[in-house]
């Protein structure tokens, strides 16, 4: 159980590890909110500029 949860990162208890230094479930979360804000961001942008009326280039001549 030691090989598959290091010192550094883990700290043994009984049959049990706990997270000693490392992403909490809080910390995740938090920065799952945060990259994914900007994604939104551009989404909404690319779907407003799909929804403009398409504009032809003048015909030749």
């Amino acid at each position: 159980m030691a090989q598959q949860f290091p010192a550094p990162y883990y700290r043994i208890v009984g049959n049990k590890a706990v997270a000693v230094y490392g992403n909490y479930v809080e910390e995740i979360l938090e920065n799952r909110r945060r990259l994914r804000a900007p994604i939104k961001a551009w989404n909404r942008r690319l779907e407003a500029k799909a929804r403009q009326p398409f504009r032809q280039a003048p015909p030749r001549k």
